[in-house]
């Protein structure tokens, strides 16, 4: 069943109408730039569009939860007994049982299926000798991991701007109910949303000093020859002090800090808002493809100086070298589950321009093998190597070591799953966790061995800065 708008709806303010029918957002609003190199132009760059920011998803009328809870046991709506606790697996078979295919003359992204959440943890399942931190989760917040079922979406298409309510057959009065809900949105005014009230009282960040010991211990391993790179990252802590109006806080993030793979979820009576610029894992039909960012910019207010910075960051060897020592680690992930000789950098370190950062993005595809199920493609590239390093298993080691707590959602995943297999994962960095009167969110950038500490606490404050400006706390 579907239904076409002529316009955009608001998917937002549909979400904060009631966030039990409509727990989760895919919100790919965020355009940003992006500059090839072209030997030709004055500048020696080209400027384009990127295309990653076309579809918003409202995910409808959630059904059975599959989730792997804190204390690292299963259930799908209960408690399962005597079944295995590895939840891409227990994903699978449960998705093997509804696979089919879908007639998309529409070339939608979604159509039903599931909603999945990925909080970094989960890579315990899939590198059991790393030992994580996830016995510190707290009780009945966020899950290691969930997937939802979902037969009923409304999808914003903003290259067309039109918008689209999709159910499965045999959900005929949940479509009415929200054809009819929709329809009462016609004449909304989008343009001006409420302001944003401050409800955070306290924010503290972590010692700089520790974050700097922590970069000198990795150049140690580095220097010993344990890795080549490791993503070390930082946390921002702060306390609630009034009701937080959560909509609103994720506009002001949208705003301060645009990104093509953003999200808000509510689950658990916790919230995650996400204006994630990185892909994890996107499959379509045969194709797989990730996105790997490595290497960043802060930007500046002068344009010149903006240009020297993008240039800089694109002819900087030690950038380059560090992005594609991570394209070949993309590549060794893809090719577990791509069938050989395939694999292929489609684009090869352009400058992608975003609010406050550039970043040195590539995009990696290969076609897949026969019968490669969603779960088996996850457990190929997740966690993504931009955030854990290379090689991924040592790092994450090192990650945990020298962090000390849980990631949770920041460098997890979430996305969705259709009944035939497409899909597509984000990796939640630029991300706000949100649990009880507990508000967090953490930035890291990639360490070598010729890093400079003092840059690398700069360059986390620059990737921190949209979600600090978000919740009114930056200061110049």
């Amino acid at each position: 069943m579907l239904h076409r708008f002529e316009h955009e709806l608001d998917l937002i303010e549909l979400q904060h109408t009631d966030t039990n029918i409509f727990p989760y957002l895919l919100d790919s609003a965020a355009h940003g730039s992006c500059y090839a190199r072209d030997e030709q132009s004055p500048t020696g760059f080209r400027k384009q569009s990127t295309s990653l920011g076309r579809y918003s998803i409202l995910f409808a009328y959630p059904q059975k939860i599959l989730t792997l809870g804190s204390d690292n046991k299963l259930s799908y709506d209960k408690p399962l007994e005597h079944a295995s606790n590895d939840f891409l697996d227990a994903f699978d078979k449960i998705w093997e049982e509804q696979h089919k295919t879908i007639n998309n003359e529409h070339k939608l992204p979604f159509l039903g299926g599931w909603f999945l959440y990925l909080a970094y943890e989960l890579a315990q399942q899939i590198e059991p000798s790393v030992e994580f931190h996830s016995q510190q989760y707290q009780v009945n917040g966020l899950p290691i991991a969930f997937a939802c079922r979902i037969p009923v979406a409304v999808i914003v298409d903003h290259v067309e701007k039109t918008s689209y309510l999709v159910a499965e057959v045999g959900f005929q009065t949940e479509f009415k109910q929200l054809l009819q809900m929709l329809k009462g949105q016609e004449n909304l005014d989008v343009s001006n949303p409420s302001t944003y009230i401050n409800s955070v009282s306290i924010l503290k960040v972590e010692d700089p000093d520790i974050y700097r010991a922590s970069i000198q211990k990795t150049r140690e391993y580095i220097y010993a020859g344990d890795i080549f790179q490791a993503n070390l990252s930082r946390a921002w802590h702060g306390e609630i002090s009034k009701p937080l109006d959560s909509a609103n806080l994720y506009r002001k993030l949208r705003e301060s800090n645009p990104g093509p793979f953003a999200g808000l979820m509510y689950h658990n009576n916790a919230i995650v808002m996400s204006s994630s610029p990185e892909r994890l894992l996107k499959v379509d039909n045969d194709k797989a493809s990730t996105r790997p960012i490595a290497g960043t910019r802060p930007r500046t207010q002068l344009l010149n100086e903006d240009e020297l910075m993008r240039r800089e960051l694109f002819k900087h060897p030690k950038e380059r070298a560090e992005h594609v020592m991570l394209i070949d680690l993309e590549r060794n992930d893809l090719g577990r589950i791509c069938e050989p000789g395939s694999i292929e950098v489609d684009e090869l370190m352009v400058i992608e321009s975003y609010e406050h950062v550039h970043h040195i993005v590539s995009n990696v595809s290969g076609n897949l093998k026969p019968n490669v199920s969603p779960g088996q493609a996850l457990k190929a590239v997740f966690p993504g190597g931009t955030i854990t390093g290379c090689p991924k298993v040592r790092c994450m080691e090192i990650i945990s070591e020298l962090e000390k707590k849980p990631r949770e959602a920041y460098t997890g995943s979430m996305g969705y799953v259709n009944h035939n297999g497409n899909m597509d994962m984000n990796i939640l960095i630029r991300t706000i966790q949100i649990q009880a009167d507990q508000i967090s969110f953490r930035a890291g950038g990639g360490i070598v061995y010729d890093s400079d500490p003092d840059n690398e606490v700069l360059e986390t404050r620059a990737k921190a800065k949209g979600m600090l400006q978000a919740l009114n706390e930056f200061s110049q």
